[in-house]
């Protein structure tokens, strides 16, 4: 299938540059094109979609490509078929793994380049493949796992004669359970109690420790595999573990157990205790209590395997995140963990660094760790905590720190005008080269063993969706090895993208970006829709990504190409949020970024509008409460009411108070303390001052942001007189996943433009 994508890819090419301008190519893009996408799959642990061969001679790539039901409309967008393909570099011959009518996914290379492991099944009967290079032949061992209980990728052991797996505990599968006949008469419903009792309540500062079990989290037994016998040795049973990863001689095995999280974090910060596992015999020893992260922290081998590092927070002087600070941006300490002392934390640094890209140097000396604000990377001797800068951005965030080799970091830098900046820093010297620059996404970098041959990654921008491409290790040469998405290529769509800057009416510099509609002509005033998501750099982060959007698999009509294709500049600004203020600072923020597009002459100061969804949708009535200029609004899943959101009380048991007091909700602190604050940041409460018809969409069982928020904004609003119209679907969460329901809306969505803010006009 993929050597058919790519001789269509390349027919389409050829066709395009033959046939007459008036063809296809003329053609807005379509939400079924979307729909239809082949993509990358999710990832359970962080196992790349596609990774090098050690001696950097073949690239592995996993493809997932949708169901029928799912681009016909009648089923939820899930999980698709995964193929798996290896492309040999010279000659670009192309082997697919695996038996092509189960999914296959998940590749990890052996250390000697000479085996692929993946998981191949069908999803009730998941097991474990290797695939031998010499002999392309693939062999399935017995050994049982389940795709929804993995929390990891397969590790080689050194040796490349065995791995560890996730394995189902007793390496089985539950009996099938018979469906029981439908009752005569419906029983009762359930009756629901909570209890509040505070003498019961674990805190930590102003945070308040939510103990476990976590509902999502299943046993798994971790066991080395022989493959070529495929004999399993337990090394630990029974856990429920969120993260294990070899130490690089693979003699122990690191895994953390949660024990707690904080309430209603979107910072998603758990409480662990960290063990290590003997491989030969199975002996179990905690070496760290109460260690509190982000869920999707990782701990960091030296590599003489004598000590962990990590960046977070100890449960004993760590608590409550400022106000303001939340997503991957919150202040942490870096912390060691000497195996020869275990049950100690070390810190390394006060609160100023990150949860991830921690790397070693090559004789384990020092600690290179990016800064919380992803605005350079510090380097701490681990003897003497003496931390050095090592890099200091004046323009941009790092998106990652890809390796450390040969005495150099290489780093992916997004610039504040959203362009890709890969450099290369000396550890020794501080000096750094910057080896390339454009609007180009680049993502799951991988490269040879030693670090001087080729490298692989996932490709895109603003106009391309991601493809696998090569380049070489200074990242020259790029090759594309894949075109997934012919049906893409056909459309005319906008790539011509204008960087903003402006000064905020509180005087600070802010910048954005305006994608242009194809076919743009300088002098040529357009109709504008604002992309809004107050506090967020999205003008910076989103730029290099194919239609701006972050999920390709949900939420297709938040691709903002179906919009500028069609005839609209789209405006995305960068803004920051004061703890408090955050209604009046987002007009205050981003209104004066509008005023820039209008004196650039791109934007029709009468043809404006504004979108978002969620906190976005929070943006959009912040912005028409405080407004007049927008000629349509589109709100989806959107807060308006702070006060009644703050004593919304899910299904299980949790709430908001975390959110509004210590988070994205920026109150800093309870109702009864700041009650004027929830009232004056609640759009709901101006809503008489709305002059602009907005759309409002919902879904029935969000749990995120709750029904009623929406249908309170509406109902006021009609008591009001407004223009307004209220969508909300069954079965959807925060995001519409059934196909049916984004097409729908979508529709809806294009009425209610053509209606109020016709793109020719």
């Amino acid at each position: 299938m993929i050597k058919r994508l790519l001789f269509c890819s390349l027919g389409v090419i050829i066709a395009l540059q033959m046939a007459p301008k008036v063809c296809s190519a003329t053609l807005p893009l379509q939400l079924s094109d979307l729909l239809s996408m082949a993509r990358f799959p999710t990832q359970f642990g962080n196992a790349p979609p596609a990774g090098i061969s050690p001696d950097g001679t073949k690239v592995f790539y996993g493809v997932e490509h949708p169901s029928e039901e799912e681009t016909t409309g009648k089923d939820k967008v899930h999980e698709g078929r995964k193929l798996l393909w290896v492309e040999n570099l010279s000659d670009r011959s192309i082997v697919q793994l695996g038996d092509p009518n189960v999914d296959n996914w998940e590749a990890v290379w052996s250390p000697d380049g000479k085996k692929l492991a993946f998981y191949t099944g069908s999803g009730s009967q998941d097991n474990v493949a290797i695939w031998d290079v010499a002999t392309r032949t693939v062999h399935v061992l017995n050994i049982l796992v389940d795709a929804a209980r993995l929390p990891q990728q397969l590790q080689w052991v050194p040796d490349s004669l065995h791995i560890v797996v996730p394995q189902i505990p007793g390496n089985h599968f539950a009996a099938p359970v018979e469906k029981e006949a439908e009752p005569a008469v419906s029983p009762a419903p359930s009756i629901t109690v909570f209890t509040s009792n505070p003498a019961k309540k674990t805190t930590l500062g102003n945070d308040v420790i939510d103990p476990l079990p976590f509902p999502s989290l299943r046993p798994i037994d971790l066991v080395l595999v022989n493959i070529q016998t495929s004999q399993s040795t337990p090394i630990a049973k029974n856990l429920t573990t969120t993260f294990y990863r070899l130490s690089p001689d693979g003699t122990k095995l690191l895994y953390t157990l949660p024990t707690g999280s904080i309430s209603s974090d979107i910072n998603n910060r758990v409480v662990y205790d960290v063990y290590i596992a003997r491989v030969s015999n199975g002996s179990q020893e905690r070496v760290a209590h109460g260690i509190l992260t982000s869920y999707a922290s990782r701990l960091t081998w030296s590599h003489d395997g004598t000590k962990l590092a990590f960046g977070g927070g100890n449960i004993q002087n760590d608590s409550s995140v400022p106000a303001g600070n939340y997503g991957d941006l919150f202040p942490a300490r870096c912390y060691l963990i000497d195996l020869q002392h275990p049950g100690t934390l070390r810190a390394l640094s006060n609160r100023t660094f990150g949860r991830s890209d921690i790397q070693w140097s090559a004789d384990d000396s020092t600690i290179y760790a990016t800064t919380w604000d992803r605005k350079g990377i510090t380097a701490i001797t681990t003897a003497t905590r003496k931390a050095v800068p090592l890099l200091a951005l004046r323009d941009g965030m790092i998106r990652e720190v890809i390796r450390n080799s040969d005495g150099y970091l290489t780093i992916i830098v997004v610039a504040n005008d959203g362009a890709t900046r890969i450099q290369r820093v000396n550890v020794h010297s501080g000096k750094s080269t910057t080896l390339s620059n454009g609007f180009v996404s680049i993502q799951h970098v991988s490269s040879s063993q030693d670090g001087s041959g080729p490298v692989a990654y996932i490709g895109a921008d603003v106009a391309h969706p991601s493809d696998v491409w090569t380049a070489d290790f200074n990242f020259r040469n790029p090759q594309q090895l894949t075109h997934l998405n012919p049906q893409i290529e056909q459309r005319s769509l906008g790539a011509q993208q204008e960087s903003v800057t402006w000064r905020t009416r509180r005087g600070a510099i802010r910048d954005g970006v305006l994608l242009l509609p194809p076919g743009f002509q300088a002098g040529k005033r357009y109709p504008t829709i604002l992309w809004v998501y107050g506090g967020e750099n999205q003008g910076s982060i989103l730029r290099d990504l194919f239609g701006m959007c972050v999920d390709q698999r949900l939420g297709s009509y938040f691709n903002l190409q179906l919009l500028a294709s069609r005839g609209y500049a789209v405006f995305v600004p960068n803004s920051e949020l004061r703890a408090g203020h955050p209604m009046s600072d987002i007009a205050g923020e981003i209104l004066p970024g509008v005023d820039k597009i209008v004196a650039m002459g791109i934007t029709d100061p009468k043809r404006l509008g504004v979108y978002g969804q969620s906190y976005g949708g929070y943006s959009v009535f912040s912005l028409i409460v405080q407004t007049n200029r927008f000629k349509v609004a589109i709100a989806t899943s959107g807060l308006s009411d702070l006060v009644s959101l703050y004593g919304a009380l899910f299904k299980d048991g949790s709430d908001s108070t975390g959110y509004f007091e210590n988070s994205q909700g920026r109150m800093g602190g309870t109702p009864w303390q700041y009650r004027d604050r929830y009232i004056e940041n609640s759009p709901l409460f101006y809503l008489n001052r709305v002059q602009t018809p907005v759309l409002i969409e919902y879904g029935e069982d969000d749990e995120a942001v709750p029904p009623y928020q929406s249908r309170e904004a509406f109902v006021g609003l009609r008591r009001l007189g407004k223009i307004a119209t209220l969508v909300g679907y069954p079965d959807e969460t925060h995001v519409l996943q059934t196909t049916a329901h984004q097409q729908d809306f979508w529709q809806r969505m294009l009425d209610w433009l053509n209606t109020y803010l016709p793109a020719k006009g």
